[in-house]
C-alpha cells in the first residue's frame, strides 16, 4: 500500500509540476492516466491542480491515479462592441475582464464616437486584464481642408481650428521664396475633404 501525501503548508502543498508528479507515482508501483487540463486562475500551465484519488488515501500497488493539470489563468474572448458608443464599449470591455486602453479614431461614414473595431480584434482570446483599443468613428469626411499656403503659423492655426480641424505637426524648412514664418506646405492638400478634428499638418519657412 502507498499513501499520498496530504498537503500542508504553501511552501509543500501538492500541485507540482506534472511530470513530478508522474515520476513520483510510478515509483510507488501505481498507474498514471492523463484527466486532461483546465483552466486555474493561481496555478502556473502544466502544474496539477486535482488527483483522484486525492491526497492521504492509502491506495494498492496498481492503482490508477488520474491527474488533472493546470492550463494557466483562464483566457477571455474580446467580446463584440461594434457600433456601440465609445464608452459604452470600454466598459463593456472592462466587465469582461480586460483593460481598455485609449480610445483611437478613423474616418467612417457612421457617426462621430461610435466604435469600428478594436485591437486586438473580436472575437481573439486573451488573458485576463489584457490591454484592449477601442478605436470609434469620427465621422465621415465632409469638411475641405483650408488653403493654408501663405499664412503665418498663427493664421493657420486659427482658421483650422474655425473648421472644426486640428493644427498637427509644424516643421520648419530653409527656403528663400517666403519670409520665416509663413506656411510653404501642408497636408491634407487644400481642399481635401476631411472629418472633423482632422489633424492638419504645415511646413513653416525659416531663414536660410
Amino acid at each position: 500500500m502507498w499513501s499520498f501525501p496530504r498537503p500542508s503548508s504553501t511552501a509543500t502543498r501538492w500541485y507540482r509540476a506534472w511530470w513530478g508528479s508522474a515520476s513520483e507515482i510510478r515509483k510507488a508501483g501505481l498507474q498514471i492516466q492523463d484527466g486532461g487540463s483546465e483552466p486555474d486562475p493561481t496555478e502556473p500551465q502544466g502544474f496539477v491542480i486535482w488527483q483522484d484519488p486525492p491526497p492521504g488515501v492509502s491506495a494498492p500497488a496498481g492503482l490508477r491515479v488520474t491527474l488533472v493539470s493546470s492550463d494557466g489563468p483562464p483566457k477571455i474572448p474580446v467580446p463584440d462592441v461594434t457600433g456601440l458608443a465609445g464608452p459604452l464599449a470600454q466598459r463593456l470591455i472592462a466587465a469582461a475582464g480586460l483593460t481598455a486602453t485609449q480610445v483611437e479614431s478613423v474616418q467612417a461614414a457612421s457617426a462621430p464616437g461610435i466604435t469600428m473595431l478594436t485591437r486586438p480584434p473580436v472575437g481573439s482570446v486573451l488573458a485576463s486584464g489584457a490591454l484592449v483599443t477601442v478605436v470609434v468613428s469620427r465621422g465621415a469626411p465632409t469638411i475641405p481642408v483650408p488653403d493654408l499656403l501663405g499664412m503665418s503659423q498663427g493664421d493657420a492655426r486659427t482658421r483650422v481650428e474655425v473648421e472644426g480641424l486640428q493644427l498637427g505637426s509644424v516643421t520648419r524648412r530653409r527656403t528663400a521664396s517666403a519670409n520665416p514664418g509663413i506656411v510653404v506646405a501642408q497636408q491634407p492638400a487644400a481642399g481635401t475633404l476631411a472629418a472633423p478634428g482632422t489633424v492638419v499638418d504645415i511646413v513653416v519657412a525659416r531663414s536660410p
